[in-house]
């Protein structure tokens, strides 16, 4: 229904692969729930939109990138 009126289709709620995926088979527009992220306090958000900026550090002061479910596809 939301198609034939011209409008984008969004999911909430996704917390597995089985619902991504049907919802990916079913051409959802937008996808998003517990399997991308939990939700983020606003320094956290903010850090994790600026672009080149480290996202998470161990205690061994190494770099390790937040991997989302859209960067890994």
């Amino acid at each position: 229904m939301a198609r034939s009126l011209n409008l984008k289709v969004i999911a909430e709620g996704v917390e597995d692969e089985a619902q991504m995926s049907f919802l990916q088979a079913h051409h959802c527009d937008e996808i998003q729930g517990y399997y991308f992220s939990k939700p983020l306090g606003p320094t956290r958000l903010r850090r994790n939109c600026e672009p080149n900026t480290p996202k998470r550090w161990s205690s061994r002061k190494r770099v390790e990138p937040i991997v989302t479910k859209d960067s890994a596809m």
